[in-house]
């Protein structure tokens, strides 16, 4: 058996909540553990409330949509922060699990796996990056010395109702607090995406394992010191292990979809709304307001990445389950005995039915992915009705 450790962004992802105070280690006390807690809950929680008002405020319909879809994208982010302050054991416990799911029997299943997981390393590395810059570029491109009316914030915020320095002042500092706040908490994204990534590689190489069902056997009996037979229950006892195997990896996805499957079910809906309103937006927006377009431009792209790479890697999980029954059928079942092919028969029905990751009424697949789409074409086509 070989040992396959967690890719480096992991651990810089973890380290990271530790630092800032979104997880705690356990040789501090619980009033500090919950202060920590319940004070960046209540901090993130004003951000939506003052986006709310600002829309409300708002007398140009254009600016109030433009400011309901970045109360969205904020829902959905505050979602995410809730799920990471508050789900950390869970974390832990299926980041640890992989350990013991990952099981390469031979060093070429070593290596195959360590390149499927430098891939992941070498394509979402760069998701933080990313999120730094795009936070960083929303609060330069608004600082007070670069302009001189103030009735715009990061992230292109309008508050033209404000007439206080005072005011804007203090909002842009908030602003800029929550955006940092916004950046930590879309880490937990990558984070379960690997965790769906390594359930699909651990689907593979369960398979592989099926392939090799009764191989032992069939060397055993080829070798010319082995005049006897080998023995019978040989065979079921792999079989057994390879379904409790099957049995446990299967129960394990199911309880990180149970943990996890509100956080899905929001990413599902208010994504679906922000591809919607981003799309709006930059149809009736003038076309020389070019930071505004930038700005809805990265909604809209942020919005659709997160719907499909849950869906993708989802859509993973089910292949690779999926494939299973043709892996136990390539083992070396047809030279059993009458009652093992019983078996083999038995779990091949059991493989026809792969695991589906269903959220509500969505499964986790690529068709959901494009149902979402169209219906997010169809609210844009509802609000040009209505323009």
């Amino acid at each position: 058996m070989y040992t396959i450790p967690l890719v480096k962004p992991i651990h810089t992802y973890i380290e990271i909540f530790y630092r800032l105070g979104f997880w705690q280690k356990e040789e501090e006390s619980n009033y500090r553990k919950n202060g920590k807690k319940f004070s960046l809950v209540f901090f993130y929680g004003l951000f939506p409330t003052f986006l709310i008002a600002d829309a409300l405020l708002l007398d140009d319909l254009s600016e109030s949509l433009r400011v309901m879809m970045i109360f969205f994208g904020c829902a959905i982010v505050y979602i995410k922060c809730l799920f990471l302050i508050f789900k950390q054991e869970k974390i832990f416990e299926y980041l640890n699990d992989l350990n013991r799911l990952f099981s390469p029997n031979n060093r070429e299943e070593y290596e195959q796996t360590n390149k499927k997981l430098k891939f992941f390393s070498n394509v979402f590395d760069p998701y933080y990056y990313v999120a730094v810059i795009t936070a960083i570029g929303c609060v330069a491109a608004q600082l007070p010395i670069f302009r001189e009316d103030h009735d715009e914030l990061p992230f292109f915020i309008s508050i033209s109702w404000n007439d206080s320095d005072i005011i804007y002042y203090s909002l842009f500092v908030f602003i800029t607090l929550i955006l940092i706040m916004c950046v930590i908490s879309i880490m937990i994204t990558p984070l379960l995406w690997y965790i769906m990534f390594s359930y699909s590689i651990a689907f593979d190489l369960l398979g592989n394992q099926w392939k090799n069902l009764g191989r032992k056997e069939m060397k055993k009996k080829d070798h010319p010191s082995h005049i006897r037979r080998p023995h019978r229950g040989t065979f079921v006892d792999e079989l057994i292990v390879l379904i409790k195997s099957h049995q446990n990896l299967t129960n394990t996805v199911e309880r990180f979809k149970s943990t996890f499957k509100t956080l899905f079910l929001g990413q599902i809906t208010i994504s679906g709304i922000l591809i919607c309103l981003s799309v709006y937006n930059l149809s009736v927006i003038s076309t020389d307001n070019m930071f505004v377009i930038q700005s809805n431009a990265v909604v809209l792209v942020y919005a659709i990445a997160d719907i499909f790479m849950i869906m993708y890697f989802g859509n993973k999980i089910t292949d690779s389950s999926d494939r299973l029954g043709y892996c136990l059928f390539e083992s070396n079942w047809i030279e059993q005995t009458e009652t093992n092919k019983k078996y083999v028969l038995i779990m091949g029905e059991i493989f026809k039915q792969p695991l589906r990751i269903v959220i509500l009424i969505y499964p986790l697949n690529l068709e959901t992915f494009t149902a979402i789409m169209n219906g997010a074409y169809s609210m844009f086509n509802l609000l040009i009705g209505y323009q």
